[in-house]
C-alpha cells in the first residue's frame, strides 16, 4: 500500500514538472521572439520536456505494478478496479527516537513477540516430555474386560415332530429269519429370532494386566536420552529467537534513525533546490541565464522532490515499524 502512495506521489511531482517545462517552453518561444534569447534554446527546453514525458510514463508504469503487486497480495483479479484511497498524511520530523530504547523494546518483544512466545512454549513442551519418556520405567497395571455376542442367519432349532419306523429288514436270529424294524425321530427346523441368538451367545470377560518393564531393550533410556535432546534443541533454538530479535530491533532502531536523518536532509534539499529554481526561473525570463543551467536547475529540483517523497514513505514506514514493536502485537498496524 505504500508503494502505491509513493508511486502515486511520484508520479503527480513528475506531471507538475512536465506543466512547468511546457509553461516554460511556451515562454522561451515568446522570448525568442522578442529577441531576448537565442533560437537554440528552445531545442534544450524541448529535450528537458521530452525527458520529463518520459519520466511521466516511466512512473505510471511504476504505479501499476505497484498496484498489481497490491492486488497479488489481496488476492485480487488482475483486472479487478482498484481504487485507492490517499488520505493526507502528516509525518512529524521531530520524533524522539530516543524514547524508543533498546531494552523497551527487547523486553516487549519478549514478553508479546508471536515467534519468541511460541518458542518459549517448545521449551516448555520438550521439558515435559522427559518425564513421559521417564514414565515408561514405571509398572503399569491396566484394566480390561469386554461384552460380547454374535449372531448367524443360520442358525436353526431342531424339535422332534414324531417317531417313524425304518424299512423292514430280513436277519437271521436263532437260525430263523425274522423282519426287524428300528423306529426313527422326525425333525422340524426352525430359524432362531435375532434377539434370542444374542441372549443365547452372549458373553463377558474381566481381567487386570500388570506390565513390568524388567527388559526393553533399553528403548525406554534411548526415549529418556532423545527427550532430553529434544529440550536442549528447543532451548537452543529459543536462544537463537532471542539472539534475531535482538538483531532486529539494533538494525530496525539503526535504520528509523537514519530514516529520519535522511528526511530531515531530503527537505532541506527540496528546500534549497526550490528556492534554486525560482531564482534560475526568473533570470531564464530575464534572459540572464541559458537554457541548458535553467534545464539543469530544474532537474536538480525534481531530483530532490522524488528523494523527499521516497525519504517521507521509508521514515513512515520505520515509525510505524517502532511503534508496532512496543505493542501488544495484535492489532494490525495503521499509518493513518
Amino acid at each position: 500500500y505504500l508503494n502505491v502512495l509513493l508511486a502515486s506521489d511520484q508520479l503527480e511531482a513528475l506531471r507538475k514538472s512536465r506543466e512547468i517545462t511546457q509553461n516554460q517552453l511556451d515562454q522561451t518561444k515568446k522570448l525568442i521572439t522578442a529577441g531576448v534569447l537565442p533560437e537554440n534554446d528552445i531545442f534544450t527546453i524541448q529535450a528537458q520536456l521530452a525527458r520529463d514525458e518520459q519520466a511521466v510514463v516511466a512512473s505510471n508504469n511504476s504505479l501499476e505494478a505497484a498496484k498489481l503487486s497490491l492486488k497479488a497480495l489481496l488476492n485480487l483479479q488482475g483486472e479487478y478496479q482498484l481504487e485507492i484511497e490517499r488520505p493526507d498524511i502528516d509525518v512529524p520530523q521531530d520524533v524522539d527516537l530516543e524514547a524508543f530504547t533498546f531494552s523497551r523494546l527487547y523486553s516487549n518483544g519478549v514478553s508479546a513477540a508471536p515467534q519468541i512466545l511460541s518458542s518459549k512454549a517448545r521449551v516448555e513442551s520438550a521439558r515435559l516430555g522427559i518425564p513421559v519418556a521417564r514414565s515408561g520405567m514405571l509398572p503399569s497395571l491396566s484394566v480390561f474386560g469386554s461384552l460380547f455376542s454374535n449372531y448367524s442367519s443360520r442358525t436353526q432349532n431342531a424339535s422332534i415332530s414324531g417317531i417313524a419306523f425304518s424299512q423292514p429288514q430280513t436277519v437271521i436270529i436263532n437260525n430263523e429269519f425274522a423282519e426287524v424294524q428300528f423306529p426313527q425321530s422326525q425333525f422340524t427346523f426352525s430359524d432362531v429370532p435375532y434377539t434370542d441368538q444374542l441372549r443365547d451367545n452372549f458373553g463377558q470377560q474381566f481381567g487386570f494386566r500388570l506390565n513390568l518393564p524388567i527388559f526393553n531393550q533399553f528403548s525406554i533410556q534411548s526415549s529418556v536420552q532423545r527427550a532430553k535432546l529434544g529440550a536442549l534443541n528447543a532451548e537452543l533454538s529459543y536462544q537463537q529467537s532471542l539472539q534475531s530479535l535482538s538483531n532486529d530491533i539494533q538494525q530496525t532502531l539503526a535504520a528509523a534513525r537514519a530514516a529520519q536523518a535522511r528526511y530531515q536532509v531530503a527537505l532541506l534539499s527540496l528546500r534549497a533546490q526550490q528556492a534554486a529554481f525560482d531564482n534560475a526561473s526568473k533570470r531564464f525570463e530575464l534572459g540572464a541565464l541559458n537554457a541548458i543551467d535553467y534545464a539543469t536547475s530544474k532537474m536538480a529540483l525534481e531530483q530532490a522532490q522524488l528523494e523527499s517523497i521516497q525519504a517521507k514513505y521509508n521514515y513512515l514506514y520505520q515509525l510505524k515499524t517502532l511503534e508496532w514493536a512496543l505493542s501488544d502485537f495484535s492489532e494490525p498496524v495503521r499509518f493513518f
